[in-house]
């Protein structure tokens, strides 16, 4: 049996959810998403990854149901085609919703640096009136607690992404990590980056006793709540994908629809 019949076989074997994490497992022997797109472009038209998804899971159900009505095994193809396209678009998701993040909260990172540097380097007190000193003490000190509310933003970002990633992952894909090697590099260098800025942030300008029991009061709400919305977006965006690609446009726009009424649409 030659490589190809043989993972043919394995494919026409794995329900949905196993059928991705073997394809996304395959992307990620890639450098990037890009480099596994050119491979599949190569490839004849049934090796891409949602005809691989639709044939697999056809191919399971109907090898699992022999015997039952036409009408049960044609339903269960549809669910399971479509629980399969929703798995692997999410996982698409995730990684362009990293890129996207990192690329662009890394710029505020990078900012923030800058930032600080300037901070550090303003004028000395000899250089200053004893008036003009205190003027700038009041105003660095202002200035300071802007940066930090920033680096806190960006680290706050940093947490809510990796936790929304997480619970998605661990739901839909058997807790699998869902980044592939581009994605994983660009995030893990901007997580650096934060975690970098918010140690020096508690050297620099540590939070003040009231402001401690600020945040541990109202802080940990908040938080939850960012993450529960982002996951949603996130799970939602697959959706909508995944019933456009299955020609239920009027799904799809229900979702938009929620969204737009500010009901966030479906549950993660």
């Amino acid at each position: 049996m030659t490589a190809a019949r043989r993972l043919a076989a394995l494919e026409t074997s794995l329900g949905p959810t196993e059928l991705v994490l073997h394809i996304l497992a395959e992307a990620q022997s890639f450098a990037s998403l890009e480099d596994y797109t050119r491979s599949i472009i190569e490839q004849p038209e049934e090796a891409a990854p949602l005809n691989r998804i639709a044939a697999g899971s056809e191919a399971t159900v109907r090898a699992s149901m022999k015997g039952a009505s036409r009408d049960a095994i044609d339903a269960a193809v549809r669910r399971a085609i479509g629980d399969g396209f929703f798995t692997f678009l999410l996982v698409l998701h995730l990684n362009g919703a990293a890129l996207e993040v990192a690329r662009l909260e890394g710029l505020r990172a990078s900012a923030a640096f800058y930032w600080m540097g300037c901070l550090l380097g303003g004028p000395r007190e000899k250089d200053l009136s004893p008036k003009e000193w205190t003027e700038h003490k009041k105003e660095q000190a202002s200035a300071w607690q802007s940066w930090r509310a920033v680096v806190a933003g960006l680290l706050a970002t940093l947490m809510v992404e990796d936790v929304a990633r997480e619970q998605l992952e661990a739901r839909y894909l058997n807790a699998q990590p869902s980044l592939l090697a581009d994605a994983a590099r660009e995030w893990d260098k901007f997580a650096d980056m934060v975690d970098h800025l918010w140690s020096l942030a508690e050297k620099l300008v540590p939070l003040t006793r009231a402001e401690e029991r600020r945040l541990s009061k109202d802080g940990g709400q908040e938080y939850d709540r960012r993450v529960q919305e982002r996951a949603r977006k996130l799970a939602n965006d697959a959706r909508i994908s995944t019933f456009d690609r299955l020609g239920e446009n009027s799904r799809a726009l229900a979702i938009l629809e929620r969204r737009l009424g500010g009901e966030g649409g479906d549950a993660a």
